[in-house]
């Protein structure tokens, strides 16, 4: 069986952005709106199995992450905080498979940076 590691990385990811980037807040309930800036909305993406072994069980999943930054005050701010959330995430061992800007057509005042990532987790 694998460890279910989604809430420890989002809450370690979560510790090592807020220590660069005051005020900044994070959950893992989607909102339409943060309730906050800056905001991280953190969600698991993919769990599909990996590694199955002889006696029908799992000793792997393809783990997929996808994590939104948002920020009211500049498109810079959005992307600053979501690159320094890929070097953690890429350090932990997951690899970056989407990285890019989200045109807010909603609400043009709140800027948002997308990044996904996966990982082989065993």
């Amino acid at each position: 069986m694998v460890k279910d590691n989604v809430n420890l990385y989002f809450t370690n990811l979560l510790k090592d952005l807020q220590n660069k980037y005051s005020g900044l807040k994070g959950g893992q309930v989607f909102k339409a709106t943060p309730p906050s800036f800056p905001y991280m909305y953190f969600k698991q993406i993919g769990g599909s199995g990996a590694l199955p072994t002889l006696s029908n069980t799992e000793d792997g999943i393809n783990l997929g992450l996808e994590i939104k930054f948002y920020s009211n005050k500049t498109a810079s701010e959005a992307r600053k905080i979501a690159n320094s959330a890929r070097e953690y995430m890429v350090g932990i061992g997951f690899h970056c498979d989407y990285f890019s800007p989200v045109e807010n057509v909603s609400d043009t005042s709140i800027s948002q940076f997308l990044a996904r990532f996966s990982k082989l987790e065993t």
